[in-house]
């Protein structure tokens, strides 16, 4: 048979072109052996130029890279694990550097977007540590470590991910959806002021959502544990975990009916509360909290108790017996066991309010809480 293949390169070329950006293992050039798993090439520049001329997908990468220029339908792998602290000597680290990726696949791969203005569109991100990703529109994010994600766009989805210190997910105002499957650790999601609908199934979630949430709605469902601080977005507890709801006042803030929560019940409620963050002034402000059931006539909580001259960290808790006054903790900041709660409390479906019994005071700063608990899977508060 003749010789159909003189220069060796069928025999030798893999599946795919190989980089190594680190110093004295890699090769600047376009010429075969260049690309080999025997000679990888330097820089991605290089690569693709080799990719296009043997008609490979395929990008092999040890090393650091920064983006100059945008890439689109590659495979690319590296050999980063998504441990808490790859090692750079050995990692893939790639900095899309604002640049738009579009149709790749991302594999082991360490990932961030220094420059910011980075723009993947549907792109798949597998065993990665996303460091920082912006504006992803239609991605898909498969057992990632993930610690940042801002302004995700079309429809994101994240399947088995989970936080390193706590994962930030800022919408930015994207009327958009994100659907979140078997996520682990702890998340902070801010800025779902549009909108747009967040659909959350935790596997042991510490989800914080935050103030800055003002519209849309997120869907909470699995084993999650919620710190709710939004103020205007829909939040709908499916979980049978326990959940927060919060709400920061200001001092012109502290006066007439404030609402707390709307719930569909029933829940029982284990804490509920105000706590004082800034110093509230001389000038009697008697403070109750409140439930109106659906369809029914409201009934006090509690009785009153003045928070006038009350310094910051002072708490005051709903004691559980309908008669009892606000307790105020004697010492701030401290409930110790000398003062004894009777909760819990279950509630139906109806709205929580906090009564302030006059005009704001000129200073001061508080925030209600409820800390509570699902009796029932279609018990919701928002």
């Amino acid at each position: 048979m003749p010789n159909i293949d003189p220069t060796g390169q069928i025999a030798t070329i893999s599946d795919g072109v190989y980089i190594n950006s680190n110093a004295g293992y890699g090769v600047a050039g376009t010429v075969w052996p260049i690309g080999t798993p025997e000679f990888p090439v330097s820089n991605l520049a290089n690569a693709q130029t080799i990719a296009v001329a043997r008609r490979q997908r395929k990008l092999y990468l040890t090393g650091d890279f920064t983006l100059v220029a945008g890439l689109s339908n590659y495979i690319i792998i590296g050999n980063s694990e998504i441990s808490i602290d790859p090692i750079a000597s050995v990692r893939t680290y790639i900095d899309f550097n604002g640049q738009a990726i579009a149709y790749c696949i991302f594999k082991n791969c360490v990932i961030d977007d220094v420059a910011g203005g980075g723009s993947p569109n549907e792109t798949e991100f597998d065993n990665c540590y996303i460091n920082q990703i912006n504006n992803p529109a239609k991605c898909v994010m498969k057992k990632c470590r993930v610690d940042a994600i801002t302004n995700p766009a079309g429809t994101t989805r994240l399947f088995d991910c989970f936080s390193g210190t706590a994962c930030a997910i800022s919408m930015l105002g994207a009327a958009v959806s994100v659907d979140i499957y078997g996520f682990k650790g702890f998340m902070n999601l801010s800025n779902n002021n549009a909108a747009g609908q967040v659909d959350i199934t935790g596997n042991g979630l510490s989800l914080t959502i935050a103030a800055s949430c003002t519209a849309g709605t997120i869907n909470i469902y699995g084993d999650v544990e919620i710190t709710d601080n939004s103020a205007g977005t829909t939040v709908k507890n499916y979980t049978t975990g326990r959940g927060s709801k919060s709400k920061g006042l200001l001092a012109a803030g502290l006066t007439g009916t404030v609402t707390l929560a709307t719930v569909t019940g029933p829940i029982r409620v284990d804490h509920m509360g105000f706590l004082v963050t800034t110093d509230i002034p001389a000038g009697a402000n008697t403070l109750k909290f409140r439930f109106t059931p659906t369809g029914g006539v409201a009934t006090d909580l509690c009785d009153v108790t003045d928070t006038a001259s009350a310094s910051a960290q002072q708490l005051f808790e709903v004691d559980g017996v309908k008669a009892t006054a606000l307790v105020k903790t004697t010492d701030l900041g401290i409930r110790a066991a000398g003062q004894a709660l009777h909760m819990p409390i279950e509630l139906g479906s109806g709205v929580v309010t906090a009564v302030f019994s006059v005009g704001p005071p000129a200073t001061g700063a508080g925030t209600l809480f409820m800390r509570y608990t699902p009796i029932s899977m279609a018990a919701v508060v928002a």
